[in-house]
Parts: structure tokens; C-alpha cells; sequence
């Protein structure tokens, strides 16, 4: 025997250890309770409806929120110049809108409002600067000093006196103009270095840029088929790959031909292993929108804009289309490598197997890192590891990076297969 065969014995023991313990563990730790019988099970349900109560102050909430948000607007901020200011000073202050109690770090003063054009232009105010609302200080915003040049909304107390408090800290940081300095200079760096190979990409870049956060974001949101929306997205973009790698010819049909159907066909394989784990799509990222923004109450139910799950998978299908756009143009390059020699496939099978192992590792090592932060959160809220790791927000990461893998791995033999039936016909 091989090897490599005791090698991945080894790995296969190893595995079944680190599941197979934990579930042991669980198992034998369990203190389950049974109910004697059906009627005792029968009176216990007929006492009460959770779900009925629950359902009717979620909507009563969901409600609240959404008429809170229309009786809002955009937050008006003035430039003003701090003519006075205290040392920072910690308190812990009741909020308005949740009613619960929260440590803060503010500055008190007064300001001048410097705002061009303004009717209150030259006005003075009186100041409140919140340097922290987070308890952990994970933001703190720089301690202020007479001089300093700051922005300021108004709150009303009554109908004749108005005091300034500094906004959200979020709201006034102008980022974009060092942002987009940044991004030049690095991007100019990348293209001296790379020379005309970096330059090349930049155009399928920009485009995927445009077409999902101009094109097919704000259609999503007006009502266009979410799946229409995508398709054109990687068809777009997969012929902007395939043309800049290949040129305008047969193989480059071969290879944007290779990715739609790919693409198209790992839509329903996501599904199918998302059902058995019975996924929503709803993680982290969305989930403090999905109850006070994104939806509407029509006839006292939830109505959401747009299909949670489905967008979830439209993501992984999306981040997997340019993974194999480029291997099925490196595959192609390679049999055109290879052609003059005997049994040429079985080259290009062994050149794109470290090619797509090399990819693979480096796409897995950006989407682990991506999950890191929902794993981290829900440690800090006490959750065990088991829960964790079963727990939607985390493991729906790694199924997309097992559905990228299946897509990876299928597209050199498709690649070479379609390629072998264009040349055929």
C-alpha cells in the first residue's frame, strides 16, 4: 500500500476523531425530561399560543419602527468653530429611544456656528459632544479643543432655545477624497509593477463595480428578477474575462459558455444542500435592516422587499463565476500550450490541478477570514463553540466555499469537454 494512501487513512481517522468526540460528549450529557403521555402533551399546547402572541407584538414593533423612520429625515449638520469646551467627562446617561441606561464619554462648551449662507451663521450655542457611546471604546473620537473645527446638529428643547450636539460618529467623517487618493496611488503601484497584465484587468474590475452597486443593487430594489439581474451580471463580465485572456475567438466562447452554464447550474445544488440544512440566508450583515427598514406591512404581515435567501445564494454565485471564469481561460491557455503533445489533456489536468489548489486556498483563507468576525460575535455573547459552529450566521460561510469547490473542480473536465465538441463541429 501507498503512501499516500495511509496518509489520507490518518486524515480520515483524525477527522471522525474531532466530529465523532464532541458528539459522544453531547450524547452522553443530556438530562432529557419526557411527558407521560399525548393528553398531558394535548393540555400543555391548548394552554397557550406562543407563536400567535409573539407574531402580534413583532408586527406591533415592526410597525412602531417603520413610522419612525417616515417621521424622520435627513439630519441637517452646520460647521462651527469651539469657543469653549470642558475636559471630557464619563457619564451614564438614560436613552430616549430604548429607555435603558448607557455609558457615554462627553465634552461640554459652547460653539460658534460658521456655516456659510446660513441665517445662523455667527450664532453661539450651547455644546455637547459625545466622544463615546460604545462601552468596549471600540470608536472614541478625538478629544476636542478651543479652535477646533466641528460639525453640529440642533436639538430643540423648547420653541425659542436650541442647543448643538455633535452628531452621530459616523455621519461627518469626509473619507472619499483620501479613499479614492489612496486607491489611485496603489492601483498606479500595482500597474507600473505588473505592467500591461494588471492594466488588462482593471477594465472587467470596474465594470463588475458598476454593474453591481449602479445596475443591478438599485434594480433589485425597484422589483427586476433578482436571477435576470445576475445572470446578466456574470454574462457581462465573463465575456469582458474571456475577451481580454483569449482574444476574440472560438475559445473564448468556450469559456464564457463554460461559466454561464456552471454558474447556472450550482444555483440549484446551493439550494438543495441549503434545504437540508434548512439555511435562510438571513446572517449577520442583514439582519438588523431586515426588522425596522426593509420591510413593508401590508395587511398586518411582514412583506419583505426581496428574497433574503435567494440573495444569499445569488452572492456565492457571483463570487464563485470569477473564480471559474479564470480557470477555464488558464485551462484553455494551457491546451493551447499542450496541443502539439501526446495525451495533452492529461497535461492540462495536472497543470490546473496546482492552479486550482493554489486558487482555492487563497479565495478559502479571504472567506474564513470574512466569517471570523461573526464567529468572534458570537462567542462574546456567551454561545458555546457547538453552538457556534451549527449556527447559520457562521456555517453558512462554508457552504459557500464547498459549493465555490464543487464549481472549481467541475470546470477543467467541462472546459475540455465543450472545447473538444467546438473542435468536433
Amino acid at each position: 500500500m501507498s503512501k499516500k494512501f495511509f496518509i489520507l487513512l490518518f486524515c480520515f481517522a483524525v477527522l471522525i476523531g474531532t466530529i465523532g468526540a464532541p458528539l459522544v460528549s453531547y450524547a452522553t450529557n443530556q438530562n432529557e425530561v419526557y411527558i407521560k403521555d399525548y393528553s398531558e402533551y394535548e393540555d400543555l399546547m391548548n394552554e397557550f399560543d406562543d407563536n400567535a402572541v409573539n407574531k402580534e407584538y413583532y408586527l406591533e414593533q415592526l410597525i412602531k419602527d417603520l413610522q419612525d423612520i417616515e417621521a424622520t429625515s435627513d439630519v441637517r449638520l452646520y460647521e462651527a468653530e469651539v469657543i469653549e469646551i470642558e475636559e471630557p467627562e464619563l457619564q451614564y446617561l438614560q436613552d430616549t429611544t430604548t429607555s435603558e441606561y448607557a455609558m457615554g464619554m462627553y465634552q461640554y462648551g459652547k460653539v460658534r456656528v460658521t456655516e456659510k449662507d446660513s441665517v445662523l451663521t455667527g450664532v453661539e450655542l450651547t455644546y455637547m459632544a459625545c466622544l463615546t457611546y460604545d462601552v468596549y471604546n471600540n470608536i472614541v473620537m478625538p478629544e476636542l479643543k478651543v479652535g477646533d473645527t466641528t460639525y453640529i446638529t440642533l436639538l430643540q428643547l423648547d420653541e425659542e432655545t436650541f442647543v448643538a450636539i455633535s452628531p452621530e460618529l459616523d455621519t461627518y467623517v469626509e473619507r472619499f477624497p483620501t479613499m479614492l487618493a489612496i486607491s489611485l496611488i496603489i492601483l498606479a503601484a500595482v500597474a507600473i509593477y505588473f505592467g500591461k497584465h494588471s492594466v488588462k484587468f482593471l477594465v472587467p474590475l470596474v465594470l463588475m463595480v458598476d454593474v453591481l452597486f449602479f445596475v443591478m443593487g438599485p434594480l433589485v430594489l425597484q422589483g427586476f428578477n433578482l436571477w435576470l439581474l445576475m445572470f446578466f451580471t456574470i454574462l457581462l463580465n465573463t465575456i469582458a474575462i474571456a475577451v481580454l485572456k483569449l482574444g476574440v475567438n472560438s475559445k473564448a466562447f468556450t469559456a464564457i459558455f463554460t461559466t454561464c452554464v456552471l454558474s447556472i447550474a450550482m444555483i440549484p445544488v446551493h439550494f438543495a444542500i441549503d434545504s437540508m440544512l434548512n439555511f435562510s440566508g438571513l446572517t449577520a450583515e442583514n439582519f438588523l435592516l431586515s426588522s425596522g427598514v426593509l420591510p413593508n406591512i401590508i395587511a398586518s404581515e411582514v412583506v419583505p422587499l426581496f428574497n433574503f435567501h435567494s440573495l444569499s445564494v445569488s452572492i456565492t454565485i457571483i463570487i464563485m463565476f470569477a473564480l471559474i471564469a479564470l480557470t477555464s481561460c488558464k485551462t484553455l491557455a494551457k491546451l493551447e500550450e499542450h496541443k502539439a503533445k501526446i495525451k495533452s489533456d492529461e497535461l492540462v489536468r495536472s497543470d490546473m490541478s496546482e492552479y486550482i489548489a493554489e486558487t482555492s486556498f487563497i479565495a478559502i483563507v479571504i472567506m474564513l477570514t470574512q466569517a471570523l468576525p461573526k464567529y468572534l460575535i458570537l462567542l462574546a455573547k456567551r454561545y458555546t463553540t457547538k453552538f457556534v459552529l451549527q449556527s447559520e450566521i457562521f456555517l453558512i460561510e462554508f457552504v459557500r466555499i464547498l459549493i465555490i469547490l464543487i464549481g472549481m473542480m467541475l470546470t477543467v473536465p467541462l472546459t475540455l469537454l465543450i472545447n473538444k465538441f467546438m473542435e468536433d463541429n
